[in-house]
């Protein structure tokens, strides 16, 4: 690989990388300034806790991962009507592709949970997947823009500049690991990645990686709010009832994860 396109490579990740977080910062930033001028103004104090700030909050992740989607699709590094062909997607196998998806991701989950992570968010994640507005930016608006970001377009564009399948997935992987920025998230975000990428390379299109990302975010969703507070300090081993339940429920996902995609990677 010449150092050319290496820096091409990395100038693709780094752009992908501040795209993906500017409409965030600009938007947090625009509520934190109109916070502040509204408590100057009124003279109230202003709240420094995160369940205040969570409908503000869902709506800021709403927008910005519409404008994220409208930035990439101005750069030219995605089209959407493209991103979601279905034209290469064999449906008789799409039951088969997303449980053996959420097989892994689940895998993943598990593995994820045995380094005991720090969790820098769990309370932030909480209090705004417990309004409206947060609920479809975590469990539907924010996969399918993330799917369009790090499956569509950083793989897409990988593509473009020549590299082969498996570094476009594990670079695209890799990205989308970084940019959650939290520990816990970080290597579960990463395997994930793997998994849809794979997907992604297989169909050509988003749709089915999408449906996976949105399947997990809403079973995390409906496990935030049924669990409350108690949610961040909530393992698997509470769930399944035992160290041994849950050793045996990730021995048996992997299998069913790795059969499949290995058999799927190369059937044509």
């Amino acid at each position: 690989m010449k150092p050319k396109q290496i820096l091409s490579i990395i100038g693709i990740c780094l752009l992908t990388a501040v795209l993906f977080y500017l409409p965030q910062g600009i938007l947090s930033a625009i509520l934190i300034s109109g916070m502040m001028v509204y408590g100057q103004v009124t003279g109230q104090a202003i709240s420094p806790d995160m369940a205040a700030w969570a409908p503000y909050l869902g709506y800021i992740l709403l927008v910005a991962d519409i404008i994220v989607v409208a930035l990439f699709v101005a750069i030219k590094y995605i089209n959407l009507k493209t991103a979601f062909s279905t034209g290469k997607i064999q449906w008789r196998l799409a039951p088969l592709i997303i449980l053996a998806a959420i097989a892994g991701i689940f895998a993943s989950g598990l593995i994820n949970e045995k380094f005991e992570l720090e969790d820098l968010l769990g309370e932030e994640m909480l209090a705004i997947a417990s309004t409206v507005p947060g609920m479809l930016a975590i469990a539907i608006v924010g996969p399918i823009a993330e799917e369009i970001v790090f499956r569509g377009a950083l793989i897409g564009k990988l593509r473009q500049k020549g590299l082969g399948p498996w570094a476009s997935i594990l670079i695209s992987a890799f990205m989308f690991g970084v940019v959650h920025g939290n520990p816990i998230q970080i290597p579960f975000a990463m395997i994930t990645g793997v998994i849809l990428g794979i997907i992604y390379i297989k169909t050509e299109s988003v749709v089915l990686c999408s449906i996976c990302h949105i399947l997990n975010n809403t079973f995390a969703v409906v496990m935030m709010n049924l669990y409350g507070d108690t949610a961040s300090d909530t393992t698997w081993t509470d769930i399944l009832g035992s160290d041994l339940n849950v050793n045996i429920t990730l021995i048996l996902s992997l299998i069913v994860s790795i059969l499949f995609f290995s058999w799927y990677w190369k059937k044509q």
